[in-house]
């Protein structure tokens, strides 16, 4: 069964206009912006839970990771699940893919932002509670 995956895949990757070239072609600028954002969410989320602790994150799954894992392969796992998902979901709704990909490209980036900065103007009081729990 795995001769005729590994088969099928090689097949899939040298057709030159094959499903996976013609939609990375479509849509290579929202797919590295993807990654990247999610790479930099990522990095500055291993970044707090390694300086405060993995009980200072807000979403379950990536705490769930942490606490199997620890604080840096956890998050590391846990993007590696939120990219291939998003990248299977957009593979079945191709046509809305750009704009799926770029929905997540922004809350990636609003994560990262809200990891460097939130923290830090949270216990200057610059913001409340309220801001920084939404």
């Amino acid at each position: 069964m795995n001769g005729s995956r590994a088969i099928l895949l090689q097949w899939l990757l040298s057709k030159k206009d094959g499903w996976i070239h013609i939609f990375w072609r479509r849509h290579w600028l929202v797919l590295g912006m993807f990654v990247v954002t999610l790479l930099a969410d990522t990095l500055t989320t291993v970044d707090f839970m390694i300086k405060d602790g993995i009980e200072c994150e807000l979403n379950p799954f990536v705490l769930g990771c942490a606490r199997l894992l620890g604080p840096v392969l956890g998050p590391f796992a846990a993007a590696m699940h939120k990219g291939w998902s998003a990248i299977l979901i957009g593979l079945y709704y191709e046509k809305y893919a750009r704009y799926i990909f770029a929905f997540a490209t922004s809350i990636y980036l609003f994560a990262t932002c809200y990891n460097l900065w939130a923290i830090e103007l949270f216990t200057r009081g610059v913001i409340s509670m309220r801001w920084l729990l939404f």
